[in-house]
């Protein structure tokens, strides 16, 4: 069986958002706030309790949604989400208050972007509009720009010697190893790292191979799961929340074989009976 499919695509896309929705939802029950909580008491001058009960229910909400979305796919629910996700990103740009908090659109691009380009692989609205190759094209690119606009975002954080970075290699090294590296030494990596991440932004844009991408899912693996060597095991949630960041080269990865392989009479059958 072809399972080189938009179908197959969609699924490992939806997955990604359902583990980004719990990580979100266990940092918002275990720590009571999230970008769009302070936004709500910091900006809206909300009080405490209010606030916390508005976002209990909005994240919830939230998670049900994505919930639902991973069995039953539809647009309604992914403008919510793909809504939801954005409005995150930008409290956490608009209210600052972390280091770095001015690119936190581009640190999330992939975040917000990926429910948004699962959209245009669903049959409604754009079965009419689009063919699927078009479909598919559109949707590798939505990925693409995310994973370009994430890499060079974190590219020229390394440049710019940001201290969460800093702490990520220090502590992983301490943590795993059991050496430690000078600050002075973390830095000299970095430099390294953020030239790599902008040259392989921009050749994700320009043709995606399958060695970039393998590269790409083997980086966004290793950094997200930097957090939990550095941090310990209970910063498993930022992994969650960078679930998309692993899992979109492997999409790109499978959209480009579906347009290759031009297998779309298979597909279209697929779309008809989803």
């Amino acid at each position: 069986m072809n399972i080189l499919t938009t179908t197959s695509v969609r699924r490992i896309l939806n997955l990604a958002i359902v583990l980004h929705a719990i990580g979100l939802m266990v940092v918002f029950f275990r720590a009571h706030h999230t970008n769009f909580g302070n936004y709500m008491f910091m900006v809206m001058e909300l009080d405490h309790a209010r606030g916390f009960a508005i976002e209990r229910i909005t994240i919830t909400i939230f998670g049900i949604l994505t919930l639902i979305n991973l069995f039953i796919p539809r647009t309604v629910f992914l403008v919510p989400i793909f809504l939801y996700i954005l409005f995150e990103a930008w409290a956490g740009y608009y209210q600052g208050g972390y280091h770095f908090s001015e690119w936190t659109l581009g640190a999330h691009a992939l975040r917000y972007l990926l429910p948004f380009s699962v959209i245009f692989l669903l049959p409604w609205p754009f079965k009419r509009v689009f063919s699927l190759k078009m479909q598919a094209s559109i949707t590798s690119w939505l990925l693409r720009i995310g994973l370009a606009v994430v890499f060079i975002t974190h590219g020229l954080e390394c440049l710019m010697k940001n201290p969460k970075f800093i702490d990520l290699i220090i502590g992983s090294m301490n943590n795993i190893f059991g050496v430690r590296w000078s600050e002075a030494t973390a830095i000299q990596i970095m430099q390294v790292i953020g030239w790599v991440d902008i040259v392989v932004a921009i050749a994700v844009l320009l043709k995606p191979h399958k060695y970039l991408l393998a590269w790409l899912l083997f980086w966004s693996t290793l950094t997200a799961f930097s957090r939990m060597t550095a941090l310990g095991t209970g910063a498993y949630t930022e992994v969650l929340m960078r679930a998309s960041h692993i899992l979109a080269p492997l999409a790109v990865y499978m959209l480009n074989r579906y347009l290759h392989n031009k297998s779309y009479n298979y597909d279209k059958t697929n779309q008809q009976h989803a």
